[in-house]
């Protein structure tokens, strides 16, 4: 998993918008990756 320290902030930014959205975006962003 290749995330730069930008994408994390950005997972744990979107983590007040919901746990399901940053599912999806991890999923969108990482293929392969199970969450």
């Amino acid at each position: 998993m290749e995330a730069c320290p930008n994408d994390a902030l950005k997972l744990v930014d979107t983590k007040e918008i919901g746990q399901e959205k940053v599912k999806k975006i991890v999923r969108d962003s990482f293929p392969g990756v199970a969450f």
